[in-house]
């Protein structure tokens, strides 16, 4: 071997002969800026152009800098008509080209031409990438992203492209649009803010933070940590989904376990099918639509037969995205209502339709359907519409469907939530409240045979006007449901309790009534009562019982964020708690509701940006909740699109297609379906009786002379600490006849040094240094505050030197790490968009800034724990792109070590090792790399086969780039 050459991985091979022959010669990067055409009718209206426009954000202004403005082409007029702007280009190759154009994307209506060629539609509608709002935090249709018109053949030379812009459907009079930048490539690339390609980039430094720009998601098969073999398609072919005790199991008995996000419809048939297999790519083998109503609407009179439907062109959108994620193996979720929107066609008394909220075309049953029998039929018609109908692309009634594997019956919507109760009770809602409080003195007559046994039970919380044949009694907001009793005295603790129990069982009459009609329907799959909690803490536990009458128990959680207005990222505080401050905390206080023989989802949940602790929260869910405690179904909140997005994406709290979430799926996901991490039994299953339950108090936390871990050792209340989430397993039940609560010993569930050792030994989280290693055969991780420190997971030695990362090793080969060839590191830390500006601990963010997005680099020295035969101990260490796909860099090796930093400007590496010696055989390393064929092996310091790749130089030759 010559000084210096080292062994080149497979990876590494196939990355650098696809660069080289999927480009007809050299590549080649074009810029134009948009406000430099060479002819144009565009008018530069002052409103569009620069009254409030963050004109910084557009090119070539300085993002970091906001008195640097760029410019750009724009049109604005009330009169309609139409605008085109022709800008001049020139290239020096041959071939298939991108033409990328960053320009307005919010209901405009654009062609582009090229040469005087047929006009071709630019797809703003839906194919924008990297949306901003450039009149932030203002908002109208000042919108701007990067829209890719891909594969035009060019030849050398001069060329002219023509934009027009014309009068939007949605927006009719109207005729505006603005074009900032265009570039003409002809290789894979990724746009991010106003950052041109650079062929010629100097390697960064190793602690440079690097721009993420994702680009379109690779072929099935060209990324490296591909899961497609994982996601088993088409889905359904199990049968229906089942819960089986504590689990998911599919009819034929297969185990279930979904990693999965929320989603939306991305826009067209085309989209539907490249989001599906993006969702492939990432191990995402489910779905929730969310809420079903919101895309389909209400149902629909026909004017001439009185019948009612469902529309049936939003019905053809979501059977085409339905029929393309069954065939890439994802099944699906249905949040039907969120609300579900009544109209005065669903024969609802007037005086009840009156007193709900308005709700675009109809009324709000917000909290009401619960125990308003009206708004619940209305509610039926509408499932039952949409489960009998037959969607042409799969052939099946949704009904019959078995890749519908969960229907959620209604989206964070509970009675004992505070709307509706706190709007119950002081009558400013009549009629509604009236309803209320007939029902519960109709309740009350089936438990008490008259006034007197009432008082005796009610004792001095007996109010003024309590009787048996009082339809007015008063009742109570969610708000008096305190922990320790109610709010308007001890006294009223029995009172309280039976109005928590005549909730409960109304709410569960209405779910049992519900379940039933949808089993009537043919459907087999899991049935959901809904997400949310009660108002009040001493609800809490009838309220989960009301669930338990369903087949799984679902709930919702989120962290971090901002502290106003906390569902989009502004300016001002952020809450900047990190999971790690406190085991059992932010997102995974959730396990306190995971009830102890049904299975356990969760449909919503994310650490909100900008907090800078983000990329803790998506591992620590899938190790601890999904591992340690047995979690079934994980839901990420929310994505949308059918690509991986830059920047912050539309300043929106809520999106998975983020480097630290759908960044962290490859390794995440794999874990989960693979089974990774062994799961605990319970360390603390609370179980409380009916009377319990409805005791008006909460007894999971106060103090029962009958209940707790030990009356008689002073530990009389069911309290679990924070701790115990990160020891084990934690469950609660509610019903009669159940034994009693049962514990592990907790008292030395932290070791001397801080550390808290699960009870599978797979999880260690110390709580001094506040740092999360896991350490299982096939995944291992680092997790927290790791900087400068040196740390020993089973197979690897690291010393990390970025102050907080989330650093994960998983192996690809279905081999546990000890003995893997192939590794997948995900590399995590910070991320924050260019220019943004916090105060010095984070507590603020002082400036936005904009795309692209900045990942900070983990620097970190790893040594490969393993007993190497002869010849390199590591094979290769391939920086890898956001999608998977190897960069065709190198990573320095020396000996069984290397170093990861910002030099490869990646968040992923494929790590190369050689094949374990064959016990067998007797046989070595070189005999093994001999069997291989010698792509990325070595034998006795030789590289073999490093010729092979040039037996293809013929063909190639005579290859035309095609995508």
């Amino acid at each position: 071997m010559q000084p210096g050459f080292r062994s080149v991985s497979c990876y590494a091979w196939m990355a650098a002969l696809w660069l080289w022959s999927s480009s007809a010669g050299a590549k080649e990067a074009v810029w134009v800026e948009g406000e430099a055409p060479q002819s144009t009718t565009f008018n530069d209206h002052s409103w569009y152009c620069c009254s409030d426009v963050r004109t910084h954000l557009l090119s070539p202004g300085a993002d970091n800098d906001p008195s640097v403005a760029g410019a750009w082409l724009s049109h604005f007029s009330n009169g309609g008509g139409t605008a085109t702007a022709s800008y001049n280009f020139t290239t020096t190759e041959a071939g298939l080209h991108d033409i990328w154009v960053r320009t307005s994307s919010y209901r405009i209506l654009m062609t582009m031409s090229v040469d005087g060629g047929t006009p071709l539609p630019v797809d703003t509608d839906h194919g924008a990438r990297e949306v901003i709002n450039l009149n932030w935090p203002g908002i109208d249709v000042r919108f701007l992203g990067w829209v890719r018109m891909p594969d035009i053949d060019l030849d050398v030379g001069s060329h002219t492209v023509t934009f027009e812009v014309g009068e939007h459907e949605d927006y009719g009079g109207v005729t505006h649009g603005g074009i900032d930048a265009l570039s003409i490539v002809n290789f894979e690339w990724g746009p991010t803010g106003a950052v041109p390609p650079d062929l010629t980039a100097a390697t960064p430094a190793a602690d440079a933070w690097f721009a993420f720009a994702p680009g379109d998601p690779p072929t099935p098969g060209s990324s490296v940590f591909d899961l497609s073999d994982l996601v088993d398609a088409p889905a359904g072919g199990h049968g229906p989904l089942q819960a089986v005790g504590a689990d998911f199991a599919f009819a034929d008995g297969t185990p279930a376990k979904f990693w999965g996000v929320g989603s939306v419809y991305p826009g067209t048939a085309e989209l539907a099918a490249q989001q599906a297999q993006m969702y492939r790519i990432f191990g995402i083998n489910m779905v929730r639509l969310h809420p079903v109503q919101g895309m389909i609407g209400t149902l629909q009179t026909d004017e001439l037969t009185g019948e009612r439907t469902l529309d049936p062109d939003a019905l053809e959108k979501l059977d085409i995205w339905f029929a393309a994620l069954k065939e890439a193996g994802v099944y699906m979720t249905f949040s039907s209502f969120f609300p579900h929107v009544v109209t005065e066609a669903d024969d609802i008394p007037s005086e009840i339709y009156g007193e709900l909220s308005d709700a675009g075309e109809g009324k709000s049953a917000y909290g009401y359907v619960t125990f308003v029998e009206e708004l619940q039929a209305s509610e039926w018609a509408w499932m039952e519409a949409l489960l009998d109908h037959t969607n042409p692309h799969t052939g099946l009634r949704y009904a019959d469907d078995p890749s519908l594997a969960l229907l959620e019956i209604r989206n964070e919507d509970s009675v004992f939530w505070h709307s509706p109760l706190n709007n119950l009770y002081d009558g400013t809602k009549p009629n509604l409240q009236g309803r209320l409080q007939v029902l519960w003195m109709e309740w009350l007559q089936t438990q008490y045979a008259d006034d007197a046994a009432l008082a005796d039970a009610w004792g001095d919380g007996l109010l003024a006007g309590d009787s048996l044949e009082n339809p007015a009694m008063e009742v109570y907001g969610a708000w008096e449901m305190a922990a320790d009793g109610p709010w308007s005295g001890l006294r009223e603790t029995a009172r309280m309790g039976d109005y928590i129990r005549f909730l409960a069982e109304t709410q569960a009459d209405g779910y049992a009534v519900r379940h039933a009609q949808i089993r009537g329907t043919g459907f087999g799959g899991v049935i959901v009562s809904t997400a949310w909690m009660a108002g009040g803490p001493a609800a809490h536990a009838a309220n989960l019982w009301t669930d338990t009458t369903m087949e799984a128990i679902d709930r919702h959680s989120y962290a971090g964020g901002m502290v106003e207005a906390s569902h989009y990222i502004g300016l001002g505080e952020v809450h900047q708690a990190s999971h790690l401050d406190a085991p059992g905390s932010l997102l995974m206080a959730v396990g306190w509701w995971q009830v102890e023989d049904l299975p356990f989802l969760h449909t919503e949940w994310t650490m909100l940006p900008p907090s800078w602790w983000k990329a803790e929260a998506a591992p620590l869910y899938a190790y601890y909740g999904m591992g340690l405690h047995g979690w079934d179904a994980s839901y990420h909140f929310t994505a949308s699109k059918a690509w991986l997005r830059g920047g912050w994406p539309s300043q929106s709290g809520y999106v998975s297609e983020t480097p630290h979430y759908m960044g962290q799926f490859p390794a995440l996901a794999r874990a989960v379906h693979e089974g990774h991490l062994e799961e605990s039994t319970p360390v603390a299953a609370r179980r409380l009786s009916l009377d319990d339950a409805f005791a008006g108090v909460d007894m999971l936390s106060q103090p029962s002379e009958e209940g707790g871990w030990d009356p008689a050792g002073g530990e009389d209340t069911l309290e679990v600490p924070g701790e115990v989430f990160a020891f084990g397993r934690i469950t609660v039940d509610v019903d009669d006849g159940l034994p009693a609560s049962e514990r592990a010993d907790w008292s030395a569930i932290t070791d001397a040094d801080g550390i808290i050792h699960s009870t599978t030994g797979q999880h260690h989280w110390d709580t001094v240094n506040r740092v999360v290693l896991v350490d299982s055969p096939s995944s291992q991780a680092i997790i927290g505050f790791a900087g400068d420190q040196t740390h020993q997971l089973a197979d690897f030695e690291v010393h990390v030197e970025t102050e907080f990362v989330s650093l994960l090793f998983t192996a690809l080969d279905g081999k546990p790490l000890a003995s893997a060839e192939r590794v997948l590191i995900t590399a995590m830390a910070r991320d924050q968009q260019l220019g943004a500006v916090y105060s010095a601990d984070g507590s603020e963010l002082i400036e936005m800034g904009g795309p692209p997005l900045l990942l900070e680099p983990v620097e970190a020295y790893i040594t490969v724990k393993r007993a190497f035969p002869p010849g390199p101990a590591i094979l290769g260490v391939s920086p890898l792109g956001p999608y998977g796909v190897p960069t065709g860099d190198s990573v320095e090796i020396t000996g069984d070590s290397f170093k990861i930093d910002g030099r490869y400007a990646a968040a992923h590496y494929l790590l190369e090792l050689p094949p374990p010696l064959d016990a067998d055989t007797g046989g070595d390393r070189a005999t093994d790399v001999a069997k291989d064929g010698g792509c990325g092996g070595a034998a006795s310091g030789q590289a073999r086969g490093w010729w092979a790749p040039f037996l293809l130089l013929p063909l190639i030759l005579r290859i035309r780039r095609r995508r």
